[in-house]
């Protein structure tokens, strides 16, 4: 999303929100992609670590029990020129759009409803058979119970572009860019802390996750039903 486009979005929003709520602004260059990226749906190795920058608008509204949270933000990999002697010419663009309510109950638990949508467009690296851009798009929508910071339960759905389900040609140059499997579905999740944020920044979160839907299989092929169970150690540094 240019300058423009996100400043007009950004001064509309403005006009229209109340009076009390707050808004601000962040740029951020040379983190790994994850982040940055919306954890809803699926992100390859590729998105996940390549040195990125973001541009985003933010704006919140809190009553004290109850509270609300719109955020635009436009993603994109680093210019080969501003990474020293890397003539990577990979290229990643995203745009996203969040909106998230949430809600007290009781003393310590929190009700949050999120949902988000965006689209994202890729060129690999020094590609081999087709040097050219794609581009997919994602949404999902998730409604959470919060205890604390002791633990969450979660659920939700979501639906993502990415490889499978066209022809073998465009498959392979999706997969080929880097970008994951197409999928959609439903998930749900439990976590539990490890470790809460201290003093260096760093949480361990342990969860069981469980995913029901279809998801792409092979190139060409359409996508297949599929779910899964899963354990899952997440820890920030």
């Amino acid at each position: 999303m240019g300058r423009s486009k996100m400043t007009g979005i950004a001064c509309i929003w403005l006009a229209l929100v109340p009076a009390s709520a707050e808004a601000g602004t962040e740029k951020s260059k040379g983190a790994p992609g994850f982040a940055y990226l919306p954890g809803a749906v699926d992100w390859s190795l590729s998105d996940k670590s390549r040195p990125d920058q973001v541009r985003a608008v933010q704006f919140d509204g809190d009553s004290g029990n109850a509270g609300w949270q719109v955020n635009f933000s436009a993603i994109r990999s680093l210019e080969p020129a501003e990474l020293a002697g890397d003539s990577d010419n990979a290229r990643f663009r995203g745009k996203t759009a969040q909106i998230g309510v949430w809600h007290t109950v009781g003393a310590d638990d929190l009700l949050r409803l999120t949902a988000s949508a965006g689209r994202v467009s890729r060129r690999a690296a020094n590609a081999v058979i087709l040097p050219f851009k794609t581009r997919t798009g994602y949404a999902a929508a998730d409604l959470a119970w919060e205890h604390g910071r002791d633990w969450s339960v979660s659920a939700g759905y979501y639906r993502q572009g990415g490889w499978g389900g066209r022809s073998l040609a465009t498959d392979v140059l999706h997969l080929e860019n880097g970008e994951p499997a197409a999928a959609k579905g439903v998930h749900a999740a439990l976590r539990f802390a490890l470790a809460r944020d201290g003093s260096d920044g760093r949480s361990a979160w342990l969860g069981l996750e469980a995913h029901d839907g279809s998801r792409a299989a092979g190139l060409g092929q359409a996508m297949r039903h599929c779910n899964d169970v899963s354990l899952v150690l997440t820890e920030n540094f």
